[in-house]
């Protein structure tokens, strides 16, 4: 029988392949949405996008920093990101992948064992084949969850190379999932383990 362990994890370190500094709508819930929450708050619920504008809205209330144009970028992120609707899909058969699974399924790479309280170098591409980033067809987030608990996202635009990297303090052993954010083809998640010891 598996001994029940606990994590804590500490990102150190978040960011895209050869990227510049991109704010996207994640960076401006950073500024607004922070001052009133933390961001993990939005991140951990799923919702219709009548009930993320109803939520927006609510918060825009209280905050006057908050414009029309800000709401409108925030609410339609948040309706993509956290549609409680969209499935996320994973490979029905990791020894024969699709061709849409080939180009969506998270590619984790990651230490297997660390030493507690040590840094695990997470390096995530997204497909197989790297995934199409121009505009028409493109990854836009990537979002790191540990024990089906949210944890970070990077955001990523066209132009870029389809992958991120995480970079958290290990304090236990716990598993982490991947999931990508297509702006075509939707959801798609890969799951990992690694042990802290």
């Amino acid at each position: 029988m598996k001994k029940a362990v606990i994590i804590m994890l500490s990102l150190g370190l978040v960011l895209a392949w050869g990227s510049t500094s991109f704010a996207g709508p994640k960076a401006l819930m950073e500024t607004l949405c922070t001052r009133c929450h933390k961001l993990k708050r939005p991140f951990t619920k799923k919702k219709t996008r009548a009930q993320w504008e109803a939520t927006v809205n609510r918060m825009a209330g209280r905050s006057p920093q908050i414009t029309a144009a800000n709401k409108a970028e925030i609410i339609d992120f948040l309706s993509k990101v956290r549609d409680v609707d969209a499935p996320v899909q994973t490979a029905k058969d990791a020894a024969k992948l699709t061709e849409k699974e080939k180009l969506h399924i998270p590619s984790i790479n990651a230490p297997r064992k660390v030493a507690a309280r040590s840094k695990a170098k997470i390096r995530v591409q997204i497909g197989k084949a790297p995934h199409p980033m121009n505009k028409e067809h493109y990854i836009y987030a990537v979002d790191l969850y540990v024990n089906n608990r949210w944890e970070d996202m990077v955001e990523l635009e066209p132009g870029q190379e389809p992958g991120v990297e995480f970079l958290p303090t290990m304090y236990k052993t716990f598993p982490i999932e991947i999931v990508s954010h297509c702006n075509v083809d939707g959801h798609w998640s890969a799951k990992t383990e690694i042990k802290a010891e």
